[in-house]
């Protein structure tokens, strides 16, 4: 009898621990496209003003992109996050470079940010490859 109610606690413990989730993240999905396609293959990063750790995504063939805080936990610090949207990077065979098709005030030179809020978040981000000035962005969240 001992044996069975210990299971009984163990697995009690189990789905507890993973039913509340991280209070300080915010669920984030949302679609990326540029000049009003969508954005394959392009990193997001959401680095918190407040101190927390950056989180990362990655969008699909449709644009689609889900935002993580970890490889196992899905979510993004809740609070003003700095937001960096790249497609250029390093071959993984480090023999070339994928080209950067996403202008600099979206990447290098962003000052683009996002309140991101406990629960789920929709956040689509609308850029414009002509864009030099940070004014030019069109997000709707």
């Amino acid at each position: 009898m001992k044996t069975k109610s210990h299971a009984v606690v163990c697995l009690a413990l189990l789905f507890t621990a993973g039913c509340g989730g991280n209070p300080n993240l915010g669920q984030v999905t949302g679609t990326v496209t540029l000049d009003g396609k969508a954005l394959p293959e392009a990193s997001i990063l959401f680095t918190p003003d407040s101190g927390g750790a950056t989180s990362y995504g990655k969008t699909d063939s449709s644009g689609r992109y889900r935002m993580m805080f970890s490889d196992t936990e899905a979510g993004a610090w809740v609070g003003k996050n700095r937001v960096i949207i790249r497609t250029g990077d390093v071959l993984p065979d480090n023999s070339g470079r994928i080209p950067e098709l996403v202008p600099s005030v979206y990447n290098s030179k962003s000052t683009l940010t996002e309140d991101v809020k406990a629960g789920a978040n929709t956040i689509d981000f609308k850029l414009d490859s002509k864009a030099s000035k940070i004014d030019k962005i069109q997000i709707s969240s």
